[in-house]
């Protein structure tokens, strides 16, 4: 059962890639042309039913419901107009300012920075720039 919960999960991503980026028409679009081909196959000639199925002019019913499902799809995303009336929910809210305080453990460390407030000590000379 183990095994099969990852191959499961890459399975529905894969699905829900290949449907968000469009790629249900194709899966559908190809199932209309091999029902078209193995159609036209059977009453003539292989190369005339390759040539019958992709030349456009003779669509079946649901090539053509592909394409109006299509279109009507390309009408229903969203334009830069719509981009503008698009209302957020976020809203900013008022600023808070939070007061600095100190622990007990950074005002332990603050005696200790008095130490390193010295310069440090000089760089060794470099050979060859003087």
């Amino acid at each position: 059962m183990s095994a099969l919960l990852p191959k499961l999960a890459r399975l529905l991503m894969v699905v829900a890639i290949v449907s968000a980026s469009g790629g249900h028409w194709a899966v559908v679009q190809s199932v209309a042309w091999t029902r078209m081909l193995v159609e036209d196959a059977s009453g003539s000639s292989l190369a005339q039913a390759i040539q019958k199925t992709f030349d456009g002019q003779h669509p079946c019913d649901l090539c053509k419901s592909i394409a109006s499902a299509k279109a009507k799809e390309k009408r229903q995303t969203f334009g830069a107009s719509d981009a503008a009336k698009l209302l957020l929910f976020f809203q900013p809210s008022a600023v808070t300012i939070l007061r600095y305080q100190p622990t007990a453990w950074q005002a332990v460390r603050s005696d200790a920075v008095g130490q390193w407030r010295e310069a440090p000590e000089a760089p060794p000379p470099r050979i060859g720039l003087s």
